[in-house]
């Protein structure tokens, strides 16, 4: 478990084989193996481990506007909890 992100779902228990990754405020999207994120990140990687290392070149990544940083996330995940 991380310490930075206490309690975080690990990488190893992504519940599909293909992770994509969508900003909600601007139209970035991704598609990754998840056995590929396995290999680069490795099985105990926190999601919002991987999710800010995906998104590091986001131009929004530390902005403070009112419309919001960057808004990745797994919609995957937000989708199995409706």
């Amino acid at each position: 478990m991380s310490a930075t992100y206490p309690g975080a779902v690990l990488l190893r228990e992504f519940p599909v084989n293909v992770v994509l990754v969508e900003c909600r405020r601007c139209p970035r999207r991704g598609r990754y193996r998840l056995a590929t994120l396995l290999q680069r990140f490795g099985p105990t990687a926190t999601l919002p481990e991987v999710l800010v290392a995906l998104s590091a070149d986001c131009d929004r990544r530390r902005d403070w506007r009112p419309d919001g940083p960057c808004g990745a996330s797994f919609p995957d995940l937000v989708r199995r909890r409706r």
